[in-house]
């Protein structure tokens, strides 16, 4: 097999093919000895369709971990910095020269000056504008998949270079990037250094199970020059997950990242494969990868890097009209998903939490309501970064709760002053003191009876409504369950035989 790159030509075996596979077979004897089967056994109909989608299926993945990224580099240069178009030119040149050993065959690049229908827009790198305020050529994957933006900005001690990537296929700003120098002479290196830095990795999602997937990264069957000088380009422990729906031509109708969900390496060894890397899905949704989803899909996952230290506010929102925040509601984080949960405070009266700063890539969050456990998903911090969750209003639960652990606090205190009256009034039968006996059997009846506690417990039950079907669910049991304890431990027949027995042998009054 030989590999020339980029624009891969491909050769396997002795005979040259156009892609991957075995030379075909001659094909009139093949095409009638099939056609004839197909005639008499309509089910080899479908087995052939089977067979040519799953082909389909792995040609395409092959031909995305072959093919390069296709890379634009646009750079600005500050006012003044160099002011000769050939010295533009040249300094372009220079920069192309020191990424080709850098990047060897992962990327198919060019590297040309700012182009001027954005340039007023996009100066900015640290607030660059929404995929809306860029131009149409930006989002067509047939042009280029990924665009590098870099800024050089000259200091009072050197050099300043942003450099931020747009991601054509999934219309996604990556991470800003700032390196500095203050050599001129290093100006190409860091340039280069800012460019590299700023890539992130895509990778098409193939899903295994409900819980597993692999992630082919783009070009990671392709070799790179010179691994001592930059690491690993699809070096990706981390990744979210994009839904793309295109139309028929291709275009994407909308590009939408899966909500709440991450793909983390699978630690298994074993698991690792040429073809892909094997992830577990970390998600509060069920079935976010699996769910069934309608016209022209695909699934990519994008490579999360590491931003530094970003405090997260986190917003709760009730989904549930009257839709406001959620109050006073319990946050618990595990950095990375591992160790005991950490609690670190609860909602405001805006219903926003502020979580802490630290060097995890990602958090996974636990939200609580009284002893009710609303949600447990996977948060990325990124910059500036302010995470909205919708949850159902767990509210009138909670009142429920509450109410009901009072209930069952003055169940159990009415218990107990039961069973120490009943033991008393036997004790004082049995040594026939039919005055302290009668004293007794009267607190005994005075005691609130089962009755009344249940009319109580259903009238309360009947005024909660929750509009959450999870939560009333849980309210009916809750309710369910103390009316089962009122039952068991109110039952009355045990107070009215000591009762009758008490009338039975006490002695009669005197002058009756």
């Amino acid at each position: 097999m030989t590999l020339a790159c980029p624009r891969t030509t491909i050769a396997v075996g002795p005979q040259s093919t156009k892609g991957f596979g075995s030379p075909s077979p001659r094909p009139g004897r093949f095409i009638f000895s099939h056609y004839a089967l197909l005639r008499f056994d309509p089910r080899l109909v479908l087995c052939g369709i089977f067979l040519f989608s799953l082909a389909s299926s792995a040609h395409s993945q092959v031909t995305w971990l072959f093919s390069p990224y296709r890379v634009k580099v646009f750079i600005h240069f500050e006012p003044g910095l160099l002011s000769a178009e050939d010295d533009v030119h040249q300094f372009h040149k220079q920069v192309a020269a020191v990424l080709r050993p850098m990047l060897g065959n992962r990327w198919d690049f060019e590297v040309t000056g700012f182009p001027t229908e954005v340039i007023s827009r996009s100066l900015d790198l640290r607030t660059p504008p929404p995929g809306d305020r860029l131009p149409p050529s930006w989002k067509k994957i047939t042009d280029a998949d990924k665009i590098t933006v870099v800024q050089t900005i000259r200091t009072g001690v050197g050099w300043t270079v942003q450099a931020r990537e747009w991601d054509v296929r999934l219309e996604r700003w990556g991470p800003l990037r700032i390196v500095s120098t203050s050599t001129g002479s290093r100006l190409c290196d860091v340039v280069a250094q800012g460019i590299v830095s700023a890539h992130v990795p895509v990778g098409e999602i193939q899903v295994v199970d409900e819980r597993t997937v692999r992630v082919a990264i783009r070009g990671s069957l392709l070799t790179e020059a010179d691994e001592e000088r930059v690491p690993s380009l699809d070096a990706c422990d981390l990744f979210v997950a994009v839904a793309r729906y295109e139309d028929r031509e291709g275009n994407a109708r909308a590009v939408i990242p899966l909500p709440w969900t991450v793909l983390k390496r699978s630690s298994d060894v074993g698991a690792e494969q040429p073809t892909g890397i094997t992830c577990e899905v970390v998600s509060g949704i069920r079935n976010a990868l699996s769910a069934r989803r309608r016209g022209r899909v695909k699934l990519y996952a994008q490579a999360v890097q590491p931003s530094g230290a970003q405090p997260v506010t986190l917003r709760l929102q009730s989904r549930d009209p009257p839709r406001g925040p959620l109050v006073g509601y319990e946050i618990y984080t595990q950095p990375l998903g591992e160790g005991s949960p950490i609690f670190v405070g609860r909602t405001d009266a805006a219903g926003q939490a502020a979580l802490p700063a630290g060097d995890a890539s990602w958090q996974l969050i636990s939200i609580k309501h009284g002893r009710r456990l609303l949600a447990r998903v996977p948060l990325v911090p990124s910059e500036g970064s302010l995470a909205e969750l919708t949850l159902p209003n767990d509210d009138p639960r909670l009142v429920a709760e509450t109410y009901l652990t009072g209930l069952q606090d003055e169940l159990v205190d009415l218990v107990t002053l039961r069973t120490i009256l009943i033991a008393r009034m036997r004790a004082r039968m049995i040594a026939e003191d039919w005055e302290a006996a009668q004293r007794i059997r009267d607190n005994l009846l005075k005691l609130k009876p089962r009755e009344i506690f249940s009319s109580e417990l259903t009238r309360q039950q009947q005024r909660i409504f929750c509009p959450d079907p999870v939560g009333q669910k849980q309210i009916d049991a809750m309710f369910s369950e103390m009316q089962r304890l009122v039952n068991i431990y109110l039952n009355p027949q045990e107070v009215e035989s000591l009762v009758k027995q008490l009338a039975s042998r006490q002695k009669p009054q005197p002058g009756s």
